[in-house]
């Protein structure tokens, strides 16, 4: 098993991205390589495995979220920090882990967790 690096530089790239191309980054490559999805196809079939793998770490989420709240200066470091704490979570393998928390918090991290 690979061990992921998380690095602020990466955390910042994923930051700046939309949150349509973070949702398309959630589509396995073979899927995207298929074909036959448009773009906006790509992106609702990223938001279903998004909303999916959300639903099966929320709570893994949210307690990582508890655990390091107000320990952060911005959203770069929240990403950083939240990836940290999930790497290895079975419910999150196989899609970018960098990608999943900068969406959850684009999405926001603290109504998500109230």
């Amino acid at each position: 098993m690979t061990q992921e690096i998380i690095s602020a530089e990466d955390a910042a790239r994923y930051e700046g991205m939309s949150q349509a191309d973070l949702l398309v980054m959630m589509v396995p490559e073979q899927e995207q390589a298929d074909g036959l999805y448009s773009l906006q196809g790509l992106v609702e079939r990223g938001r279903e495995i998004f909303n999916a793998r959300l639903g099966r770490s929320r709570k893994a989420v949210c307690e990582a979220y508890r655990g390091i709240a107000g320990n952060t200066g911005n959203s770069v470091d929240l990403i950083v920090l939240l990836a940290t704490a999930l790497v290895g979570s079975p419910a999150l393998a196989g899609i970018p882990l960098l990608a999943f928390c900068a969406l959850v918090i684009k999405m926001g991290l603290e109504d998500l967790c109230q």
